[in-house]
C-alpha cells in the first residue's frame, strides 16, 4: 500500500506543491522599481488587449510557456511628480511569466495602477506570477502612497 502511494505521489508533483507569493503593496513595488537599473513610468490606466492571449494551465500537470507576450493599449493618466494628472495613452507589451502552472494575469477596462517598465521600442507590463506591478481600482490612499514615497525620495514597506 505504502508503495501505491508513493507511485501516486510521484505522478502528480506539480500539485503538491503550491506557489507562495508575499502580497505585493505599492511601497514594495515603488522601491522594487526605483533600484531596479530599468526606468519605469507610474500611470493609472485601463488596458485594452485580446484575452485569449493570456496563457492558461489546462489542468494537471499541464505547464503554460514561462513568458508570454501580449500586445496591449493602456489609456489613463502618467505621473510626473504632482500627481496622475498628465492624460497618456500608448502602445505596451504585456509579458506575462509563469512559474509551473501559476501564470500573472489582468483584467481589461479595470483601472490600475501600472508599473510601466521602458522598454526599448514601447512600455512593457510585466505581470509575475506573484503579481506587483499592477493594483486594481487604485484608492486615493494608494495614489497618496506614490506621491509620499516620490516626494521624500524613498518608499518603505511601512509606509502603507
Amino acid at each position: 500500500m505504502r508503495s501505491l502511494v508513493l507511485a501516486a505521489s510521484l505522478l502528480i508533483p506539480a500539485q503538491a506543491f503550491a506557489l507562495s507569493c508575499v502580497e505585493p503593496t505599492v511601497a514594495s513595488s515603488y522601491t522594487a522599481a526605483t533600484t531596479s537599473e530599468d526606468s519605469f513610468l507610474l500611470s493609472t490606466g485601463t488596458l485594452t488587449f485580446d484575452v485569449s492571449l493570456l496563457p492558461r494551465s489546462k489542468g494537471l500537470g499541464d505547464k503554460p510557456a514561462n513568458r508570454t507576450r501580449i500586445p496591449a493599449t493602456v489609456k489613463g493618466n502618467a505621473f510626473l511628480g504632482e500627481g496622475f494628472d498628465q492624460p497618456f495613452e500608448t502602445n505596451v507589451e504585456l509579458v506575462v511569466e509563469c512559474v509551473l502552472s501559476w501564470c500573472g494575469s489582468i483584467e481589461p477596462g479595470v483601472e490600475h495602477l501600472l508599473f510601466l517598465r521602458e522598454g526599448k521600442a514601447s512600455y512593457e507590463l510585466s505581470l509575475p506570477a506573484c503579481g506587483g506591478t499592477t493594483f486594481a481600482n487604485p484608492t486615493p490612499e494608494m495614489l497618496n502612497e506614490v506621491k509620499t514615497c516620490f516626494s521624500e525620495g524613498n518608499c518603505s514597506a511601512e509606509t502603507n
